[in-house]
């Protein structure tokens, strides 16, 4: 095993107020995303990590995958990191709702983050089994810029799973589990 040395920062537009921000601009969110990463690279970057609120805006309670144009702005996204030869960490879950800054009506996103708090998110069964359930669909899902599950995508190189999941250290076996 080698070190690993990456240079980079955080990048959501595929969703949350990013996403919202660009879209009341009119913005052409695949050119977006093209310039973004063209700046990456004159910029030295040789990592990005893609946060993404999948468990609110492209699933539902069940944690079933929803395509739309938030899922579709982020394989747009990992397929010019591919191209520009930048590492992606990709950060599925959220957790905190995508309507911070701007307080956007929450009742019409319909994932299942929206229904389990942070702090059920990995002890709630039916939480898990809703985890598990967008995370397998998720990663199985076929990119069609690049025609590769997500699983399989080679810019994608590490899978932070939940952004800042709760620390249950009083139930180490069920936080293992």
């Amino acid at each position: 095993q080698a070190e690993v040395a990456i240079f980079g920062a955080n990048y959501s537009l595929p969703s949350g107020s990013e996403f919202r921000a660009a879209r009341a601009v009119k913005a052409d969110m695949k050119r977006l995303v093209e310039q973004d990463f063209a700046h990456f690279v004159r910029m030295g970057w040789t990592g990005v990590r893609l946060s993404f609120w999948g468990d609110w805006e492209c699933s539902d309670k069940k944690g079933n995958l929803v395509v739309n144009e938030h899922l579709d702005v982020l394989d747009h996204a990992i397929a010019e990191a591919g191209k520009r030869g930048i590492s992606v960490l990709l950060t599925p879950i959220t957790t905190y709702s995508p309507a911070w800054p701007d307080g956007k009506d929450e009742d019409s996103l319909p994932g299942f983050s929206k229904y389990y708090s942070r702090d059920r998110l990995c002890i709630d069964p039916e939480a898990i089994k809703a985890s598990c359930n967008y995370l397998s669909q998720l990663l199985q899902h076929r990119n069609p810029y690049t025609g590769r599950a997500l699983k399989d995508e080679p810019s994608i190189r590490f899978i932070e799973m939940i952004n800042e999941p709760w620390n249950h250290g009083e139930d180490r076996q069920g936080m293992t589990r």
